[in-house]
């Protein structure tokens, strides 16, 4: 259990600032879904760079709340019911859990874009390639070459 109130004031305070982060993780990452929509590449650098700070900012935030954490989950149920950090460590896991979920959702999605993006560059390549084809062929015979160039 914690033995000060200085401990528990700091696991505290570490936790708050970890749900604010997971909060805004999430909500930098619902910014680039709506990017993602937009296909503005310029903007989703900028989200991806701002994400990948506060990842390494909860992360950096862990390592102090490894020594935390198993005080407050090792604290008897009916003392840390009502407890400011037992509750903000149950908020946190929530949070964490929706920053996770919405994480996958935005990889899943981006995942999605790269196969059709994928599946268009192969498409206009082979339609390069059949017309590439067609004017090397043709310049073969003697007849005049037409080529469509409005398609």
């Amino acid at each position: 259990m914690l033995t000060t109130p200085a401990e528990s004031e700091r696991a505290a305070q570490l936790l708050a600032a970890q749900l604010d982060d997971l909060a805004r993780y999430r909500h930098v990452v619902q910014a680039q879904r709506a990017v993602l929509r937009m296909g503005d590449a310029g903007l989703l650098e900028i989200f991806s760079h701002e994400a990948d700070g506060i990842v390494a900012d909860i992360s950096a935030r862990e390592v102090q709340l490894l020594a935390v954490r198993p005080a407050v989950q090792a604290a008897s149920p009916h003392v840390t019911a009502g407890h400011q950090v037992a509750e903000l460590y149950a908020r946190v896991e929530r949070e964490r859990a929706l920053a996770s979920a919405a994480a996958r959702d935005l990889a899943a999605q981006m995942g999605r874009e790269a196969v059709s993006i994928a599946h268009e560059i192969a498409e206009v390549s082979g339609q390069i390639d059949r017309a590439n084809g067609a004017y090397r062929g043709a310049g073969d015979s003697a007849a005049p070459v037409m080529i469509d160039r409005t398609g």
